[in-house]
């Protein structure tokens, strides 16, 4: 799909960027020296129905880590576009996260984790305004938050990071609504999925207000396939309208780093 089509998704509030090429680990700030496996089981090929060229895709999203902090390709981009995108709001020239601990304008940033961040989230754990928080947590150090129904006061976060939840969200919706609400004016919410832009979002389960769970296709998981855990359950698989539905709520600029574009894509979604 063109620049033009994808426009006419948000009527106009889209942008896209390249990121830059990096010979440092955004996550680590080693010389960044990557390493390739295959992640992507065969049911999982089979659930969403990829080709080869398209497992190949994802298994580079997922696969190439770096050798040093065990980045994936999507961790290493959603690292880079929130040096970028806090290096333009304040003049600054950090090329890994740890060089943000130097800079007194960080100590006042909002920032909410809403799940983990992998490998990015040791790199965060200086800031001193930091609201982590898994869904279902059951360790008293770290609340649960459902992101259809976020705790915290509105306006209150000035960055909201996540990546790779909304897929598991039963009402994604309800949980972007829920992520504007509580971001200050101006703020931003980065965050990937795993996108399909070939074709539209379909929906394989919902769940009932009685908790019940009805899978309107086979049961497909991410993560460890024999967990098979709730908060693994793939909801919604999302195709080239879910850039809408971001444009819809927000100013949206879409980080593609490489020739794999939308699927190793970031989104850097700012409220107006």
């Amino acid at each position: 799909m063109s620049s033009l089509d994808l426009r006419t998704l948000g009527k106009g509030k889209f942008s896209s960027l390249s990121g830059k090429p990096r010979t440092l680990c955004p996550v680590c700030g080693s010389i960044l020296a990557v390493e390739y496996r295959k992640v992507i089981s065969d049911k999982l090929a089979s659930d969403w129905a990829l080709d080869e060229a398209t497992r190949g895709v994802f298994d580079y999203r997922e696969g190439s880590r770096c050798r040093n902090c065990s980045s994936s390709k999507r961790i290493r981009n959603l690292a880079a576009a929130i040096l970028d995108t806090i290096n333009t709001k304040y003049s600054l020239r950090c090329d890994a996260m740890q060089q943000l601990a130097k800079e007194s304008v960080i100590a006042n940033l909002r920032v909410a984790e809403i799940n983990n961040c992998q490998a990015l989230h040791a790199r965060i754990s200086f800031l001193p305004n930091l609201f982590y928080s898994e869904y279902g947590s059951v360790n008293p150090s770290i609340p649960s938050e459902d992101v259809t129904s976020l705790t915290y006061p509105d306006e209150m976060f000035d960055f909201v990071l996540m990546t790779d939840v909304l897929e598991h969200v039963p009402d994604y919706r309800k949980g972007l609504e829920e992520i504007k609400r509580v971001m200050a004016f101006g703020g931003f919410f980065i965050t990937t999925v795993p996108i399909l832009p070939t074709r539209p979002t379909r929906t394989r389960a919902v769940r009932h207000k009685d908790g019940s769970v009805q899978f309107l296709l086979p049961p497909s998981y991410h993560g460890d396939s024999n967990a098979c855990s709730e908060d693994m359950i793939v909801y919604h698989e999302f195709g080239i309208d879910f850039i809408g539905e971001l444009c819809e709520r927000f100013f949206t600029r879409i980080y593609c780093f490489d020739a794999a574009a939308l699927f190793t894509a970031v989104f850097v979604c700012q409220r107006q």
